[in-house]
């Protein structure tokens, strides 16, 4: 079943996830990082938004939160329970300091995510966890990241991207549709991420953060990535995208 594979997967990305996480910010802070000058309880709010959403796409992946039931306050709590450790934890790290703000941050992040995932079930709600992290990363530093990490910020262009548009076009309609179409079709699979990454370029110049031409064009190669890939895998089916369609709220 799709649904089955799909949690094996969450599994696999959060058993990845949250150690590197742990692993991050229990070493002191890397030189880049303070290079870049990140906004560090945006990168609070992002990190924890991503671990939450990881994290109910486990327990719960078939059903939105409902907040009537114990699992998302339990979620929740869990997730709080954890940045309090490892706020706690600071104090043994040279160069690194518990602050109550990131707290504040980090839940944030928690409840910004289980928000999504009560009003949207998984798939838009990938959708959106998406779109944020690959828009707002750019925001946060201070620094152009493509001259600091080139390498690992192409491979975060082009993969966010490609996933975002994959994403997207699972909402657009069903692969088995779109190969028999035309230029409409093309024009509408990039057009919501082609917006994104615009809005990402807006965003950046009104913070006054470097967003240049590499970046640009990183972004632009994963859009036409994330297309032709799905066109050729002819992904999702029209059964796949039905049956989430009717995802419950937990019941």
């Amino acid at each position: 079943m799709a649904t089955a594979r799909r949690r094996k997967v969450i599994i696999l990305l959060l058993a990845l996830y949250w150690p590197v996480l742990f692993v991050l910010t229990h070493i002191p802070v890397p030189p880049v990082v303070r290079q870049a000058n990140m906004s560090d309880k945006g990168l609070h709010f992002l990190v924890y938004a991503i671990l939450t959403f990881l994290l109910w796409s486990v327990v719960r992946p078939y059903s939105k939160v409902n907040w009537r039931r114990a699992t998302g306050w339990l979620v929740l709590a869990g997730v709080i329970a954890y940045g309090l450790c490892d706020e706690g934890l600071q104090y043994f790290v040279p160069g690194r300091s518990a602050d109550a703000r990131d707290l504040v941050a980090n839940a944030t992040g928690a409840i910004f995510a289980l928000t999504v995932l009560t009003l949207f079930s998984f798939w838009p709600a990938a959708t959106i966890i998406t779109a944020l992290t690959v828009s707002m990363l750019p925001v946060l530093a201070r620094r152009n990241l493509m001259s600091l990490l080139p390498v690992l910020m192409t491979a975060f262009y082009v993969g966010g991207y490609a996933l975002f548009t994959f994403l997207w076009l699972r909402h657009l309609h069903p692969w088995t549709r779109v190969k028999k179409a035309g230029r409409v079709e093309l024009l509408l699979s990039v057009s919501v991420p082609s917006a994104l990454l615009f809005l990402t370029k807006l965003s950046t110049w009104v913070a006054g953060r470097p967003f240049q031409r590499w970046d640009m064009v990183a972004a632009t190669a994963g859009i036409l990535t994330g297309v032709l890939v799905a066109w050729r895998i002819g992904w999702p089916s029209r059964r796949e995208t039905a049956e989430d369609s009717l995802a419950p709220a937990e019941g």
